[in-house]
């Protein structure tokens, strides 16, 4: 059988916006590293966004 390495480096941060038009990439130290976070922080944005053009 034979066997195989394999790594992923991902960064992840959030662009904000401000009121004033102002933008910031925020970044996360509980996100570093952590795929299953990231995962979830997508589903749910992805989430919130469908559900608003219902409201």
């Amino acid at each position: 059988m034979a066997s195989s390495d394999s790594s992923v480096a991902v960064s992840t941060w959030v662009d904000l916006r401000y009121p004033s038009d102002s933008k910031k990439k925020w970044r996360s130290a509980g996100l570093a590293n952590n795929l299953e976070a990231t995962q979830g922080f997508i589903e749910t944005y992805g989430a919130h966004k469908a559900l608003r053009w219902y409201a």
